[in-house]
């Protein structure tokens, strides 16, 4: 099996949870590669034009509350929409 444990892509909570439920969230962290130009400042980085503002602590939370599976996606890359899809695969294995 892979392991997505070091990725920077996305975050994984709740991975061997036996719920049906699988919760996922687009925008959840603002990081994005130095090597990608988005035309963005820091200030902008900061702002909802970056990144779904409180979405991850809201999703964290549902997780504990309920212990279903969550996916967040925590930085841009090119490459995540593949990512993202690999990650859901592996966790609705288990």
């Amino acid at each position: 099996m892979t392991n997505f444990s070091n990725n920077r892509v996305f975050q994984v909570e709740n991975k061997r949870s036996n719920s049906k439920l699988l919760i996922t969230v687009e925008h959840a962290g603002n990081l994005i590669p130095k090597k990608v130009n988005l035309g963005l400042n820091k200030q902008d980085s900061s702002r909802h034009i970056s990144y779904d503002i409180g979405i991850k602590g809201v999703a964290l939370e549902i997780c504990k509350k309920t212990d279903f599976k969550c996916i967040l996606s925590i930085a841009f890359d090119a490459e995540f929409d593949f990512a993202f899809g690999v990650a859901y695969s592996v966790l609705m294995t288990y």
